[in-house]
């Protein structure tokens, strides 16, 4: 590297043979020259910015060889995928004007002047810079353009799934350690075979068809979510799960016990959440199931900590049969529709997937949600079907991972309740 040149902190390392200059391709830096000159084209606008500032998918410039966004007017962090929905809980983001590409955990919008929590920087190799080097994601930047359809973090690695040119799914692998991720290896084949077996084994979506597994097997009849639930497999054992259960830190999304009728009573313009009478209320198999869940969780000493409720009368009743305690949280309730648009799911995601990933402030006892269907559903893309059923969440603070579905009669494991 020529001496005299001071390279930004944080800035990935510049090719050409020492020369100090920026290769073809990479954004401007203020102090460098481009390794080869390109001709100036007289009919090129100046004023013209190199890309979509405002535009927070990251669009490529049309010139060749792929260029960058103005970093001026730019949003700090450009999202490339976020996570709702497809419940992969990660994004991938550019930061913007500082080249550096990351995983951060879901829902973050594009923000000015401040970091994601636990940002993870990816980068190819120590020969390769991950601003010129990366997969064929649509990114500033990018040779080529592509579609990040799902992220995988799995243990100590990532694996980054994307569509390219061809319309074929493709992966590259990061080893994560010390904050940092490192290209494990080149670009490899996403197979369908691969990608059914962890969207099933992780309850994530990685091709973005908004299910988890095998197309070619969800009924016609069943909508992504419901298949979601219905094909879902637990990721432990019975005594696996209890004993999980009993050393506690977990957290617990039950929908409420069984109602009289089912319908949208938060689309019935009468509904008064002061006023139980105008809304759909617990049968009593409900009243038995709710009791007996709370039965299985004294049975099975397992603790309890915090007990969050809806605002509707449904749930506040199955959390005080259960356990006795709640305390109501709006967030938790619907929004006044039988129908959700994208964004209205976005609502639900944003409300509920912090809950999830919530810790339990005493790591011995677990953390219990009473709520409903709909914003489940918008924030994993899982509909709790039937009523009762629970979803086991494992919480890490920025993300979470969904281990096991319980129904109401399987609380009590190999209890005598």
């Amino acid at each position: 590297m020529a001496t005299g040149i001071e390279i930004p902190e944080g800035h990935p390392p510049i090719s050409g043979d020492g020369q100090g200059c920026l290769p073809d391709g990479h954004s401007p830096v203020d102090g460098y020259e481009y390794c080869n000159e390109v001709a100036e084209d007289d009919d090129k606008d100046d004023d013209k910015p190199s890309g979509n500032g405002d535009d927070p998918s990251g669009g490529n410039d049309s010139n060749e060889g792929g260029g960058r966004p103005s970093v001026e007017g730019d949003p700090v962090y450009v999202t490339y995928h976020d996570g709702r929905r497809g419940n992969s809980g990660q994004g991938l983001y550019y930061v913007g004007g500082t080249h550096r590409i990351g995983l951060a955990e879901y829902g973050l919008e594009a923000m000015r002047g401040m970091e994601p929590k636990s940002f993870i920087p990816l980068w190819m190799n120590d020969k390769k810079s991950i601003t010129t080097s990366l997969f064929d994601a649509p990114r500033p930047g990018g040779s080529r353009e592509g579609e990040v359809t799902g992220i995988l973090q799995d243990g100590a690695k990532a694996h980054i799934v994307f569509k390219d040119e061809n319309d074929t799914f493709r992966r590259q692998s990061f080893d994560l350690s010390d904050d940092e991720g490192m290209a494990s290896g080149g670009e490899k084949k996403a197979k369908n075979s691969w990608i059914y077996k962890n969207e099933i084994a992780h309850a994530i979506d990685l091709n973005g068809d908004q299910i988890f597994g095998n197309p070619s097997k969800k009924p016609n009849s069943l909508s992504e979510a419901e298949y979601n639930n219905t094909s879902f497999e637990n990721k432990l054992s019975d005594k696996k799960l209890l004993r999980k259960l009993q050393k506690g830190g977990l957290v617990i999304y039950m929908r409420h016990a069984t109602t009289e009728k089912d319908y949208a009573d938060q689309a019935d313009p009468n509904l008064d959440l002061n006023d139980p009478s105008t809304q759909r209320m617990l049968s009593e198999q409900g009243i038995q199931e709710a009791t007996s869940i709370g039965a299985g969780f004294k049975a099975n000493d397992i603790l309890i900590g915090k007990v969050f409720s809806s605002e509707y009368q449904r749930a506040k009743d199955t959390a005080e049969l259960a356990f006795g305690k709640y305390k109501e949280n709006s967030k938790l309730n619907f929004l006044p529709f039988e129908d959700y648009t994208d964004e209205q799911l976005d609502i639900y995601h944003d409300r509920v997937a912090p809950m999830l990933a919530k810790k339990p402030k005493n790591s011995k006892k677990n953390t219990v949600i009473v709520g409903h269907d709909d914003p489940f559903e918008g924030t994993t893309n899982i509909y709790p079907d039937p009523q009762g059923t629970s979803y086991i969440i494992d919480p890490n603070g920025d993300n979470y991972e969904i281990l096991a579905q319980l129904k109401p009669n399987d609380w009590a494991f190999n209890a005598d309740i």
